[in-house]
């Protein structure tokens, strides 16, 4: 999630809810070391909101990953330290429901084989997590499968031994993202 989609889903938010004193929030756009974070106290005393929340999010472990926090009185009464145990309190129940997924950078590549060897790579595939997107069935198979970037020396390998070397792998782009 690149920031510009955080900020527009905390417009959409917003919009959701026009009779809101403040939408806190923060973000991380990426993996859970990146660098790429952001976070915003939206008019509370500063510190008090986005601070302890993309905090919280940096020690989660998730990234690409946001939380937006509204609060509808914007009073003083809680004070900072009311305040922040307020907004940290919100993402941690929040990040208690959370339901994650491994993103893993997959490689788009064609194989031409011939016909005698598609059961082969066809199972090699689903023992490898390579999913298949496309076959094309001319004088040989030409195959476009989606490998994990994590797999793809042990593929490779594997794809020259059960052929001797007879299958032609190309990669057609540079890697897209899955999860």
């Amino acid at each position: 999630m690149s920031p510009p989609q955080v900020l527009k889903e905390l417009d959409r938010v917003r919009a959701a809810h026009p009779k809101a004193a403040h939408l806190c929030w923060a973000y991380i756009a990426g993996p859970p070391t990146t660098t790429d974070k952001g976070m915003s106290d939206d008019g509370e005393p500063r510190g008090t909101a986005g601070r302890p929340m993309l905090t919280l999010l940096e020690h989660s472990g998730y990234g690409e990953i946001w939380a937006g926090v509204i609060r509808y009185f914007g009073g003083v009464k809680l004070g900072k330290g009311g305040l922040i145990r307020a907004y940290t309190s919100s993402v941690q129940q929040a990040l208690s429901l959370v339901e994650s997924r491994t993103r893993q950078s997959l490689l788009h590549c064609r194989l031409l084989l011939d016909y005698n060897l598609l059961p082969i790579v066809e199972q090699l595939c689903d023992q490898c997590g390579a999913e298949i997107v496309n076959r094309y069935y001319r004088e040989q198979v030409e195959m476009e499968a989606q490998v994990p970037e994590s797999i793809i020396t042990e593929f490779q390998r594997k794809i020259n031994r059960i052929s001797s070397a007879r299958i032609r792998l190309t990669f057609l782009s540079n890697k897209s993202d899955q999860g």
